[in-house]
Parts: structure tokens; C-alpha cells; sequence
């Protein structure tokens, strides 16, 4: 059974230039991929650019106060996640990540 899921992570502005950020997340497109998951509309998120964190986060001896978000929705086996999410917890550009599936649409209930 395949599902949906949303993956956020930011990566350590000291990784370079424009070029490598785009390497960078080329890559976690191919660890998905590689672990049998599918990009959603078939190609991967841009980067959303480097901006400022709401809070400083220390991360390899030195406190980082912005990074390069990238936003990426892709399907992949259930059984899959805990792999990428090892390879995630690995990958030391990456200063924080989130991964969820995200709910199916909510009715909201109007009458309230």
C-alpha cells in the first residue's frame, strides 16, 4: 500500500553555492526514489530560498540562524519511511527535517 507524505527540511546555509543546495536536494529526491518512492507530479521541489530560522539551532559546533527550506511531497510504501528517515537523520547538511503524512481532506464543519 502506498501513501502520501510531506517531507520539510532545511539545509545548513554553509553548504556553498546555488549549485550545490540543488545537488543537495537532487539527492534526497534519489534516496526517495532509490527506497522505491515516487516524487509527486513526477518532478522534485525547487528550493524555497534562504531565510532567516525563529530561532537559532546549533548543529555541528556552531550556531545557524538561517537555511534553505525545501519542501517535498512524494508516495512511497509505509514499510520504506523508517529507512529514509534513517538516511535523513545521516545526512549532515541537514539541520532539521520534518516527515508526515498528510491527513486526507478534513471536512470542517461549518455550523460551529
Amino acid at each position: 500500500m502506498v501513501r502520501e507524505y510531506e517531507l520539510m527540511y532545511v539545509i545548513n546555509p554553509g553548504l556553498g553555492g546555488d549549485e550545490e543546495y540543488t545537488a543537495f536536494a537532487d539527492r534526497i529526491n534519489s534516496l526517495i526514489t532509490s527506497y522505491g518512492g515516487t516524487l509527486v507530479n513526477g518532478e522534485p521541489s525547487p528550493l524555497s530560498g534562504r531565510r532567516k530560522l525563529a530561532y537559532p539551532i546549533r548543529a555541528n559546533g556552531q550556531d545557524i540562524s538561517e537555511g534553505y527550506y525545501v519542501l517535498t511531497r512524494f508516495e512511497a510504501d509505509p514499510a520504506q519511511i523508517r529507512l529514509i528517515d534513517r538516511d535523513l537523520k545521516l545526512a549532515e547538511p541537514i539541520i532539521r527535517y520534518l516527515l508526515i503524512k498528510p491527513e486526507a481532506n478534513k471536512q470542517v464543519n461549518e455550523d460551529s
